[in-house]
């Protein structure tokens, strides 16, 4: 199955006139029988069975990553459609959890701030943070294009302190990311009961690629991103972003063997030695950096605190998140001239909020550039000041970048002049 091609309407309607398109997953026949939704958690389905070969089958609705990779699937799991780029991320934890019954009852919690007659349910429920982050901007298009209509905010509790002003409900479920793979068995049951409060009901379809020009990151921060005109007035900042599952390695045989450490899931046995090397280099940058210049202060953010980093950093890593952390942390991007971090580690935020970025990226990710950075800039502005660096990139070449990175205040009085 390849790509289906971009809905072009920002909205899909469930109630009282559901907007249907589905094929057969078996005989691809076009005349299928939609009985029903099910609110699945991460997905949205139809509930289908075609007449032609009685197959009963369930299909994604064309909602944020379903609509790049639609999923199709019987509901005795025997037949399956899908991309094969989305197999292992996306298809078959859905096709499992539905079909094998995989599932959890988290608790779900209700705000209710206003409600008008129509409604839209933006689901913004997903395993990875930067997913639930990309949905989640899309309230803002919402808000702006459909005033008169209630926007609903279907999102992870832990992520409440990103929803902006002006959203009618939030609805939020209790449960981790790790667990958010599963069917969410009292979701469907709740969506369908606050569905009858409208005369009209919709699901968003919440793209996860947005043009980030457009999004006003102070609406789900609240905090002001780093101005480039204060780039030489305020003491230089570093901040190395780091996770304990994520690593920087040094070379290819490091790399190898954490993927088979992964693959046969005895990572967290070896996870101290892990993070110590990793440690290890984000140290010999620093000192090579402060070689240079002794003027430049560096932070280490992130989930995890083994090891040490002495007097060389402001260590502000944790081992449990909570809003106030997430808010310092907020804080210390605005503050910061450079983060650095490897792909996957929540650089969303960092790189929305700093005034420039390195990305130290995996080979096996390339195809993922981008997907967890912001560009706050064009032209000559990014080039200098947005780097995707290699996965194995030496210490001494990473303060290399640092360093050039950090003399771009010369360079924007001198662009900012000739204007």
């Amino acid at each position: 199955m390849g790509h289906q091609k971009m809905v072009k309407t920002d909205l899909i309607e469930i109630m009282p006139k559901p907007e249907v398109s589905v094929r057969c997953v078996n005989c691809q026949s076009q005349a299928v029988d939609v009985h029903g939704y099910l609110f699945e958690g991460i997905h949205v389905l139809w509930d289908c069975i075609c007449p032609n070969c009685n197959t009963i089958f369930y299909q994604t609705l064309p909602i944020s990553h379903d609509a790049l990779f639609p999923i199709a699937f019987s509901k005795d799991g025997l037949k399956s459609n899908y991309n094969k780029r989305a197999e292992v991320w996306l298809a078959k934890p859905l096709i499992h959890a539905v079909t094998r019954n995989i599932i959890i009852r988290p608790a779900i919690e209700i705000k209710q701030f206003k409600e008008f007659g129509e409604a839209i349910l933006l689901n913004c429920l997903d395993d990875c943070f930067g997913h639930v982050y990309a949905k989640l901007w899309n309230a803002q298009r919402l808000l702006e294009k459909y005033p008169e209509k209630s926007v609903i905010v279907l999102i992870p509790r832990k992520m409440q302190w990103l929803i902006p002003e002006g959203v009618a409900e939030v609805w939020l479920v209790d449960v981790r990311f790790k667990e958010m793979e599963k069917y969410i068995a009292n979701l469907d049951d709740l969506v369908k009961k606050e569905m009858a409060r409208f005369s009209h009901f919709y699901v968003a379809v919440a793209p996860v690629f947005l043009d980030t020009d457009k999004v006003d990151d102070y609406k789900f921060l609240k905090v002001e991103k780093f101005e480039l005109k204060q780039f030489n007035d305020l003491k230089p900042q570093v901040t190395f972003v780091l996770r304990e599952d994520r690593f920087w390695h040094a070379n290819r045989m490091e790399e190898f063997l954490n993927r088979v450490l992964i693959k046969f899931k005895w990572q967290r046995y070896f996870r101290r030695l892990l993070v110590w090397r990793q440690n290890k280099l984000v140290k010999q940058a620093i000192r090579r950096i402060k070689a240079s210049s002794y003027e430049i202060s560096f932070v280490i953010t992130g989930l995890g605190s083994n090891g040490s980093f002495g007097r060389l950093a402001k260590d502000r890593r944790v081992d449990n998140i909570s809003v106030a952390i997430e808010r310092e942390w907020c804080e210390i991007y605005a503050k910061s001239h450079i983060v650095v971090g490897v792909h996957g580690s929540n650089m969303l935020i960092p790189t929305s909020l700093a005034a420039g970025f390195i990305e130290i990226l995996p080979e096996y990710k390339i195809s993922h550039m981008g997907e967890d950075t912001v560009m706050r800039y064009s032209g000559r502005y990014a080039m200098l000041l947005g780097r995707h660096v290699d996965a194995f990139i030496h210490p001494a070449l990473l303060a290399q970048h640092v360093l050039h990175m950090l003399n771009f205040g010369e360079l924007y009085e001198e662009i900012e002049s000739n204007s």
